[in-house]
Parts: structure tokens; sequence; C-alpha cells
């Protein structure tokens, strides 16, 4: 049993607890090839770095900073933050690159070149018999939707948009109307401001916000 506990290897026999004599280089059992570079982290940002936590008299590396690819680390360091831990603050920096999207072209209605005035006289010259005459409520939206698409197609044509950035995908539909419901709200007490408008809009706000 001296020279193995229990079946143990003579060449665990020199480290503590059957502990491999290369693993009592390194702290806490870590394997000699980790000293060199913990995933990946070169050497030298580890040398360069300092102790990290701070206790009494104690003064250790307990926070480390590891990456897999040291080609996308630019800067790296820690700040002291004896105000209100005992550990440093660590940070690396990381070289990122975006995808580049490509623009992408979509038709939309140009309802911000509209002619109200003229949008007016005309949607009331428009000739609605062909509705009131109809049969059935089926031929009667479709000659609804017909004059009213004739009208938007005159007045509020049909463009190309190039859109170069996806719009983002957490501003969803509802997000908009709120958005739209509290930017109606702040025109209308631009225009005439009042307590009771000022509150609608500040509470409409919050609501857009949280």
């Amino acid at each position: 049993m001296r020279e193995g506990l229990a079946g143990e290897p003579a060449d665990m026999r020199e480290g503590l607890a059957g502990e491999p004599a290369e693993m009592r280089e390194g702290l806490a059992g870590e394997p000699a090839e980790m000293r060199e570079g913990l995933a990946g982290e070169p050497a030298e940002m580890r040398e360069d770095l300092d102790t990290t936590f701070h206790v009494n008299d104690i003064n250790t590396k307990l926070d480390l900073i590891l990456t897999g690819d040291s080609e996308r680390i630019s800067t790296y360091g820690q700040f002291p933050a004896p105000g209100f831990s005992h550990h440093d603050l660590t940070f690396a920096s990381v070289k990122l690159k975006s995808p580049k999207q490509r623009p992408r072209i979509v038709m939309h209605r140009n309802f911000a070149a509209v002619d109200h005035d003229r949008l007016r006289i005309d949607a009331e010259a428009l000739d609605w018999s062909q509705l009131y005459n109809a049969s059935n409520i089926d031929d009667m939206v479709s000659a609804f939707n017909k004059s009213l698409t004739a009208l938007y197609d005159k007045h509020a044509q049909i463009v190309p948009v190039r859109m170069k950035k996806r719009p983002a995908p957490w501003l969803t539909d509802g997000i908009r109307k709120l958005m739209a419901k509290r930017n109606s709200l702040y025109r209308r007490y631009r225009k005439s401001p009042c307590a009771e408008t000022f509150s609608k809009f500040k509470k409409q706000e919050t609501g857009v916000t949280r």
C-alpha cells in the first residue's frame, strides 16, 4: 500500500491526494497546458494582468479573462474597485464585425406627398352610385374598394423604396401603434398646451418605454 494506495500508480504518489506532479505546479489543480494559455489566451495576456482579488493580506488572480480566439481581443485590463468590491473590474474589448446587409427594394404608398386639399376635392366628386345600387354586401365592398383604390393610386402612388437596414426585430406593430399615439398626443399638446393633454402624453410615453 505504500507503493500505491488502493492501486494508486507510482507517479501519482508524488502528489497530494493522488494529484499528478505536473498539476501541482498550477493553482487548484490547473493543468500545465492551461497555464500557458487559458482557452486560447496568450501567456503574455495573463502575465500583464495583476492580481484581481484582494481581501486582508490575500491577493490572487481569482478573476480571469478567457477567450477562444485571442486575435479578436484588441485591449484588456482591470480597474480597482475598493469602494464596493474585493474584486477588480476586469474588461476585454473584442473586435467584432457585423454581417453586411444587402439593401432591398420594397413597394409602398407615398402618403408623405399627398395634397390633402386636392384629395378631399376628388373624394367628394366620387361616384358612389355603383355602391348604392349593389344587390349584396360583397358587391358593395368591391365597389367601395375599387373607388378608394383609384383615389389612392392618383394621390398616393405606389413607389419603390430602397431599404438599407432591416427594421429592428423588437419594434413590433403594437409598439409602433403606441408610439404613433404618443406622437399624436405630443403634437396636440404643442398645438394647444394644457395640463390634461400633457398628462395623457406622459402616461402614453411611459407605456412605450417600459
